[in-house]
């Protein structure tokens, strides 16, 4: 399993580090957004084969933006894949 865990302001310098490494354009890809958000779509983060996951909460159900950074991303999907069949079931 991934170990996710509530964002926090530590993990800015981290994040905002896997931002620039993709260059992505969008509110669901800034620090201070889901920063500012983590209460109420409880924004959990963790890194995983290199790359930053977000993990949110969709009315109700476990949701994940798409990996961020220059990690692997192949084996991120993978590992989520995974994690999410694991955490629901």
């Amino acid at each position: 399993m991934i170990a996710f865990r509530p964002i926090t302001i530590d993990d800015r310098d981290w994040m905002s580090e896997k931002l620039r490494e993709d260059n992505r354009q969008g509110c669901e890809y800034s620090f201070a957004n889901n920063f500012i958000w983590s209460v109420i779509y409880k924004v959990e983060v963790a890194e995983v084969c290199g790359c930053c996951v977000i993990k949110f909460d969709a009315e109700g159900e476990d949701c994940y933006a798409f990996p961020i950074g220059a990690g692997d991303k192949k084996a991120a999907i993978m590992q989520l894949l995974t994690h999410a069949k694991e955490d629901n079931s």
